[in-house]
């Protein structure tokens, strides 16, 4: 993924710095599809994996207090159903 990436920013380049007749369409294409695959690149290599660790992280700690929430209930009702009995 990266080597495509790289080897297509890269192959923009020439676009970016053109010159002659019709270089100023030439360098916006080449600055706007250059920037645009370092951005899809960060995206897809940094953030995708990042989002995905902070939303198992996030996933973990909120099944450990639905889980406290329901320990704790469970002990409460069982108070309760001894209190009862005595």
């Amino acid at each position: 993924v990266l080597m495509t990436a790289w080897s297509f920013i890269f192959g923009v380049i020439p676009l970016v710095f053109a010159t002659g007749a019709g270089a100023n369409s030439r360098t916006a294409i080449g600055i706007t599809t250059g920037c645009g695959m370092l951005m899809a690149t960060f995206v897809g290599i940094l953030l995708t994996p990042g989002l995905y660790s902070a939303m198992q992280w996030l996933r973990e700690h909120v099944k450990h207090l639905i889980h406290m929430k329901t320990s704790v209930e469970i002990a409460a009702e069982r108070r309760a159903e001894d209190a009862a009995r005595a």
